[in-house]
């Protein structure tokens, strides 16, 4: 149920997403898809738990015995083949940070990346993307408020397979890459 919800959030994001739709593509009513999540909500907030989850083993897995610019390398590598792979990954947690005005949905999403170092966050020093340093001291985790990763008002995007839509519908390229604005109380 949570891989075709993931399917559906990914592709319509919450407000979108139909419990209908997840539900036939699993073979099941949606009054028992509503009896095994009580609501559309829950079973949002269950899917992102489940993409948190699977992107905290993927870490792991990716920087075990590893340590400092090592580990950090490998976990973006395991980052980049995931949503690689699996598009609807990426696409599911943009939706998540999309409908963080929500404050149950901003308490999940905090909470998965809470989780990715435990009940610390260890301090570093220096630049993110070139060799942080690790300055040994950590602040535990309730003594923190993490911020949601982002509250947009309108989001901005870029269109980045237009070409191949353009080509594929017999249209001219574009001689400049597309973007597009979709402000939250907008339809797609």
């Amino acid at each position: 149920i949570l891989e075709s919800a993931l399917t559906e959030f990914a592709d319509h994001g919450f407000e979108g997403a139909s419990a209908d739709a997840i539900a036939r593509r699993v073979g099941i009513s949606q009054p028992y898809l509503f009896r095994l999540f009580g609501t559309k909500k829950e079973l949002f907030l269950a899917t992102i738990r489940r993409c948190m989850d699977d992107e905290l083993e993927r870490f792991r897995a990716a920087s075990t015995g590893l340590s400092g610019a090592e580990a950090l390398s490998a976990m973006g590598s395991a980052y980049v083949e995931m949503i690689t792979t699996d598009p609807r990954r990426l696409r599911g947690q943009m939706q998540a940070y999309a409908a963080c005005d929500d404050p149950d949905v901003a308490a999940v999403t905090r909470e998965g990346f809470g989780r990715l170092d435990g009940q610390t966050i260890r301090v570093h020093e220096g630049n993110l993307y070139d060799a942080p340093r690790d300055t040994g001291a950590t602040v535990p985790l309730g003594s923190v408020r993490l911020l949601t990763p982002v509250r947009p008002s309108k989001m901005i995007a870029l269109w980045n397979n237009y070409a191949q839509l353009a080509a594929k519908l017999g249209l001219s390229r574009p001689p400049e890459p597309l973007y597009f604005m979709k402000s939250l109380n907008s339809l797609l």
